[in-house]
């Protein structure tokens, strides 16, 4: 721009005032670079977080392979409340921005089928915190719902203790029918002899 030579003196300075332009160009360009980080920094935290809700799920898949199926898991071996819980806890500190976790557990094991699997499946939702970033990455409301699915087969005790002796008859057909040997003569443990 050029100075008007009728203008006042202190407006042709003005003109030629170039201060503050470098400030100007580094507020438009680093807006746009601050934008990108922040929203990689947001889509690395949603892909910790499957991670950690996959983990969860193994967790509580893992779990319930020993809690649920009480008549082929005998003893005390807890509840599917417990279940749920050692789910949330897997989460650690991803508690406070995954919230609503649900879990649902199914079993596939049967006294014919006694390692069947068993299927734990989580559903929960990931709340985005990242400043700039939370609703370019995850939506207006600014939170993305999270599944999980894991599968273990169920873990039952093959042996139960002989009435009034200290050897182990091994277990199939729970509902005292006769049942095939489990044992492995081949076992390093040798099982079939205690």
């Amino acid at each position: 721009m050029t100075p008007d030579a009728n203008a006042p003196p202190h407006q042709a300075e003005l003109c030629k005032d170039a201060r503050g332009a470098a400030a100007v160009e580094f507020v438009l360009v680093m807006v746009p670079v601050f934008l990108c980080f922040f929203c990689f920094l947001q889509v690395g935290k949603l892909y910790m977080a499957n991670l950690v809700f996959q983990h969860a799920a193994t967790v509580a898949a893992r779990a319930a392979a020993v809690i649920v199926e009480p008549s082929l898991n005998p003893g005390e071996n807890g509840s599917e409340d417990d279940v749920k819980t050692v789910a949330r806890l897997a989460l650690g500190a991803w508690q406070t921005a995954i919230r609503n976790v649900d879990v649902s557990v199914s079993s596939a094991a049967s006294t014919s089928d006694p390692n069947g699997l068993v299927t734990a499946k989580l559903t929960g939702k990931f709340h985005c915190g990242v400043a700039m970033a939370a609703r370019l990455t995850c939506g207006s409301d600014k939170s993305i719902n999270l599944k999980a699915t894991a599968r273990f087969p169920l873990q039952g005790a093959r042996y139960r203790m002989g009435s009034g002796t200290s050897s182990q008859t091994p277990v199939g057909d729970l509902a005292g029918a006769p049942a095939k040997s489990v044992c492995d003569p081949n076992s390093p443990f040798d099982v079939c002899s205690r």
